[in-house]
């Protein structure tokens, strides 16, 4: 992939895209964690199944994340949901 300019390849490089976040998603399990480093609070989180996924509320209402990989959800997600990741790194 050919880059048209260093700041295009510096975003490219630190942005993460629909990460599928590790942890069991079995209806019981709250906790899962990201492969990258965190920058900050710059992550969103996704829950849903093929149809599409929601976007989650931090900040304690649907989940709380502790830097720099893990999220803790305020309710397990449903058993076979997709769970997936935007952030920076």
């Amino acid at each position: 992939m050919a880059f048209r300019s260093l700041k295009e390849f510096a975003i490219l490089n630190h942005v993460v895209l629909q990460e599928t976040m590790g942890g069991s998603v079995d209806g019981v399990n709250k906790t899962f964690t990201v492969t990258g480093t965190v920058l900050g609070s710059t992550i969103d989180i996704y829950i849903g199944s093929q149809g599409g996924a929601q976007l989650m509320i931090g900040g304690g209402v649907d989940y709380t994340f502790s830097a720099p990989h893990t999220i803790t959800f305020t309710v397990a997600p449903p058993p076979n949901s997709i769970c997936l990741a935007d952030y920076l790194k």
